[in-house]
C-alpha cells in the first residue's frame, strides 16, 4: 500500500511537470526574427532585390518573383513600426514573399498559433496577407492562412490564427494576395506551440516535441 502511494505521488508529479512544460512552451516565441529588429539596414531600404534583402535581414529569406521587399524604420510611410523600430512591406501577388526561419522545425499534426500585425498606407492598395508553412526557404509551401480582410490604412491591426502543421517545415512564409494590390506592411510575427501531438495521450512528448520544449524553455531563460 505504501509503495502504491509513493508511485501515485511520483506519477502525479510527473504529470504536473509535463503539464507545466507544455504550458510554458505555448508562450515561447520560436520565430527567430519575426519582429525584423535584427538587421543591418541602418535606414529605410526600399525596393530591395531578393539578394539585397537577404543580406540585410538574417533569418528572413526573400524569394518573391520580382523582389521589391522594403525594410522600413522611419514614419514616412503612414507611421512607425508596431513593435520596436522596424517593419517590412510587400508588393502584390507573390511578387514579394519571405520565409521566416523558426528555431526548430514544426511537427506535422501539432497545433500552433501565429499572430502578426498588418497595415495599409494611404495612396496604395493592400490585399489580405497569406501565410504558408514550407520545408524550404524559397517556396511558399502549404497555405495555412489567408487573412479575411485587407489591412487598414494607417492603422496596425493584430491578426491571430491557429493551424495544424501540414508538414515538418521550418519556414513560415508570407506574401500579399491580390492581382491589383500594390503595397502592404507587416510587423511582429510570433509563433506559439499549443500542444505536441500524442503529448496529452501518452504524457510523453515525441523526440522532436521534446527538443521544441527544451528550445522554448532556453529561449525564455
Amino acid at each position: 500500500m505504501k509503495q502504491l502511494y509513493i508511485f501515485t505521488i511520483r506519477l502525479t508529479g510527473i504529470i504536473s511537470l509535463l503539464f507545466l512544460l507544455s504550458f510554458n512552451i505555448g508562450f515561447g516565441q520560436t520565430i527567430l526574427n519575426g519582429d525584423f529588429e535584427n538587421n543591418t539596414a541602418g535606414t529605410d531600404q526600399i525596393n530591395n532585390t531578393n539578394v539585397a534583402f537577404n543580406a540585410f535581414m538574417p533569418n528572413a529569406f526573400a524569394f518573391g518573383s520580382q523582389g521589391n521587399m522594403d525594410i522600413i524604420k522611419s514614419a514616412t510611410y503612414c507611421g512607425l513600426a508596431e513593435h520596436g523600430s522596424w517593419y517590412v512591406a510587400f508588393t502584390r501577388g507573390g511578387t514579394d514573399a519571405i520565409a521566416l526561419t523558426t528555431s526548430v522545425p514544426l511537427v506535422q499534426g501539432n497545433s500552433y498559433t501565429i499572430s502578426f500585425w498588418d497595415r495599409g498606407c494611404t495612396g496604395w492598395t493592400a490585399f489580405p496577407f497569406q501565410f504558408g508553412l514550407s520545408t524550404v526557404n524559397n517556396a511558399q509551401g502549404t497555405v495555412i492562412y489567408t487573412a479575411p480582410v485587407a489591412p487598414t490604412d494607417g492603422v496596425w491591426t493584430q491578426r491571430t490564427f491557429t493551424f495544424n502543421a501540414p508538414n515538418n517545415g521550418q519556414y513560415i512564409t508570407i506574401q500579399m494576395g491580390g492581382v491589383l494590390a500594390n503595397w502592404g506592411q507587416v510587423d511582429n510575427v510570433q509563433l506559439r506551440l499549443l500542444y505536441c501531438r500524442r503529448f496529452l495521450t501518452f504524457l510523453l512528448p515525441t523526440p522532436r516535441c521534446a527538443r521544441m520544449i527544451a528550445s522554448a524553455l532556453l529561449t525564455r531563460a
